[in-house]
C-alpha cells in the first residue's frame, strides 16, 4: 500500500454529501460539502484526483450508504473507475467513540468513514450492479411497500373493530379478502344482524369478482356475524355516525354489499 494514497470518506445524504480526505497517516487534507448533483459530484472526484496527481498515489473512496439516496454518487464513482468500499452504519456508530468530540455531525461521520477504510482491509468493495438486479430490487421493494400498506390497513381495521364489535373481530380471519369485503359493509352489530341476510350476501361474489371459494367464505362469515350480533345488545358510542366509517381502507375497490355496483 503506497504512503501517498488518499482516503476519502463520504457521509451520504438525500440532498447533499459531506466528504473528508485524509492521508496515510490519518491527517485531514480537506473537507467539502457537495450537493447531490452530477456536476458537484464530478467536481469532488476531480478534486480528489488532483490531490494525488503529483505523488502518483490512488484515491480510495468509502461510503456509508448503498441506498437509492447514494445511487448517483456510486454510479459516478464506479463508472470513472474509482475504488469504493462500503462502511456499514453500525461500524460507523461503533467507531464514533474512538474519536474526540461527543457531537454527531456529518463532517465527523465522514472522517470516521475515511479512517475506518484506511485502517481496515476487510471492507466490502463495491462494483457496478447488473441492470437486471437493479430492476428486481425495485420490484421487490415495491412489493414490500405494498404489503406493508396492506398489513398496516388491516391492523388499523382490526383495532377499530375491536372497539366497535369485539366478537366479530375475534370470529373473522382477516388474512382473507372475503372477511375484509364483508366487514366493509357490515361492521356494526346492528348492520350485521339487520342487514346481513342470505339474499344480500349472496350477491357479493359476482359483484366483487371473487374466486369460487370466496362466496362460501362470505356465507360462513355472514353466519358468524349474525351469531355474534345476537349477543351484542349494547350500543357503543363509536358505532354512531359520523364516528364510524363504513369503508375498509384496504379494500376500497370493493363497494359495500347491496350497493348495486
Amino acid at each position: 500500500m503506497s504512503a501517498t494514497d488518499v482516503w476519502v470518506g463520504v457521509d451520504a445524504g438525500k440532498s447533499s454529501h459531506h466528504a473528508v480526505a485524509i492521508d496515510a497517516g490519518g491527517k485531514k487534507l480537506w473537507t467539502a460539502k457537495v450537493t447531490n448533483g452530477q456536476q458537484q459530484i464530478e467536481e469532488l472526484i476531480n478534486r480528489a484526483a488532483k490531490t494525488v496527481a503529483k505523488t502518483g498515489g490512488q484515491v480510495r473512496w468509502a461510503v456509508d450508504l448503498v441506498s437509492p439516496a447514494a445511487s448517483l454518487l456510486l454510479t459516478l464513482l464506479l463508472t470513472t473507475g474509482q475504488k469504493v468500499v462500503y462502511v456499514p452504519g453500525r461500524v460507523v456508530n461503533g467507531m464514533a467513540g474512538v474519536f474526540r468530540g461527543e457531537g454527531k455531525t456529518d463532517a465527523k461521520d465522514a472522517r470516521i468513514i475515511a479512517d475506518t477504510a484506511r485502517m481496515r482491509g476487510d471492507l466490502t468493495e463495491l462494483s457496478p450492479t447488473d441492470e437486471l438486479v437493479v430492476e428486481l430490487t425495485r420490484l421487490t421493494a415495491y412489493r414490500a411497500d405494498v404489503m406493508a400498506d396492506w398489513v398496516r390497513g388491516v391492523n388499523r381495521l382490526r383495532d377499530l373493530l375491536s372497539g366497535i364489535f369485539p366478537a366479530l373481530e375475534r370470529s373473522f380471519d382477516f388474512s382473507t379478502r372475503s372477511a375484509l369485503i364483508l366487514v366493509s359493509g357490515y361492521c356494526t352489530p346492528a348492520e350485521a344482524f339487520g342487514r346481513c341476510s342470505p339474499v344480500r350476501t349472496g350477491g357479493i361474489g359476482p359483484n366483487h369478482r371473487l374466486w369460487s371459494n370466496s362466496s362460501e367464505e362470505i356465507r360462513c362469515g355472514r353466519s358468524n356475524a349474525s351469531n355474534t350480533a345476537g349477543s351484542a345488545n349494547t350500543t357503543l358510542r363509536a358505532t354512531r355516525p359520523p364516528v364510524m366509517v363504513r369503508t375498509c381502507s384496504v379494500c376500497r375497490r370493493c363497494p359495500p354489499p347491496g350497493s348495486g355496483a
